[in-house]
């Protein structure tokens, strides 16, 4: 009978441990799937997380193998749903695990929870301004396809830094610190926005071509430095901002500050280093930049600081100038330019052997040819019904 009572009550104890709420931990956080992007290990809480991401990733490593061949570094994916994902996993365990590069990115759920947390407010106590915004299906799904388009670019700088510099350590937070690549920083830009696709700040170039910098100072100078921004919130929105500044427990009090609680917050030109973005950067001149470098946009425009504007001009003309090197001359011909460049030839020297010519009409020509593209449309904002077509 007493061995009975003591295995009943070994049960019991055992069934009251399984009945304890199960600590969050990285391996029950996330599964790993392997092989569904070439070179890409993701951990995601379930298969169907990956789906936005694996043509958008396939087709960009598709064409930095053009430029940087087929053994290109491997890396790691983490996407997390929910804030309590976030808290488990860093990039240092995963370059631990062997990765030459990480990515952790946060849904548009995620990253709001995640705020709400560390402001100690509810969804419930923000102002219903903002709470609609949050809440509004449209702007989710804006942020969920920004959240892709940063994972894309972010992926593009990672593989291009620690392919052509494996000897360097990989830093997360300077992702896109092209100063850590053996090629001339125009390059870098230039082959990064090709394969992620988009021409860097076309529009902003477009309008203001008589105020970028000289062609062959682009070719020889680094890219203009561009402070952090600690108030970004990549792919995602930045709560704090829209409220205009919110402390703990006061979200529900006083709501916007300084009549800027309605506003979203600008987007991520700039990125997490000043760098490419997620949002689309022709939109800069619509958020104030009007104006040329340094210049205020119309009314209620921000005005963009001369640093960020020579960023954008600079991304813009590399981005612009190594596309136009691919459709005039082909990959291969670009390709071995990127070699020659690897191994110390200036590309100030390689650019006329290429294209022939003096300097003067090689930029008059690029010139030509960038105005003459088309730069990505401005969709409507959500909420927001678009202007009718104009007969």
């Amino acid at each position: 009978m007493t061995r009975y009572t003591l295995t009943a009550a070994l049960f019991l104890v055992f069934a009251a441990g399984n009945a304890r709420p199960q600590t969050v931990t990285f391996q029950n956080s996330f599964k790993t799937f392997k092989s569904i992007v070439p070179g890409v290990d993701f951990f995601v809480a379930s298969r169907k997380e990956i789906t936005p991401f694996e043509q958008p990733l396939s087709e960009a490593r598709k064409k930095l193998a053009v430029f940087l061949g087929n053994d290109m570094a491997q890396g790691a994916v983490v996407i997390c749903t929910t804030s309590a994902q976030r808290d488990t996993v860093t990039e240092t365990r995963l370059l631990r695990m062997g990765y030459k590069w990480a990515i952790i990115q946060m849904t548009p759920d995620a990253s709001i929870q995640q705020q709400l947390e560390q402001a100690k407010v509810k969804l419930s106590d923000l102002p219903a301004q903002i709470r609609e915004r949050v809440d509004n299906p449209e702007m989710k799904a804006v942020q969920a396809a920004r959240m892709v388009t940063t994972t894309v670019q972010r992926m593009c700088y990672s593989i291009l830094i620690t392919t052509l510099a494996p000897e360097k350590v990989y830093r997360p937070s300077r992702y896109d610190d092209v100063g850590r690549s053996p090629l001339s920083d125009w390059l870098d830009i230039g082959i990064v926005t090709y394969a992620y696709g988009e021409l860097s700040n076309l529009r902003f170039l477009q309008d203001r071509m008589e105020e970028a910098f000289p062609l062959e100072d682009v070719l020889s100078m680094s890219r203009p430095f561009v402070a952090p921004d600690s108030g970004a919130v990549m792919g995602g929105m930045n709560i704090a901002r829209m409220l205009g500044g919110i402390s703990p427990g006061a979200a529900g009090g006083g709501g916007a500050q300084s009549g800027q609680g309605a506003q979203m917050p600008p987007g991520m030109v700039g990125g997490n280093r000043g760098g490419t973005g997620a949002s689309d950067p022709s939109a800069a001149g619509q958020r104030g930049g009007g104006g040329g470098r340094g210049a205020g946009g119309g009314p209620g425009g921000r005005q963009i600081p001369k640093e960020q504007a020579d960023r954008m001009f600079f991304d813009a003309q590399g981005s612009t100038f190594f596309a136009y090197l691919v459709e005039k001359q082909g990959a291969d011909k670009v390709r071995a330019m990127i070699l020659a460049n690897k191994e110390g030839q200036l590309t100030r020297d390689l650019v006329p052997q290429l294209l022939g010519g003096d300097m003067d009409k090689i930029e008059s020509d690029w010139q030509v040819w960038a105005k003459a593209q088309k730069a990505p449309e401005q969709g409507p904002r959500p909420g927001r019904q678009s202007a009718p077509p104009q007969n």
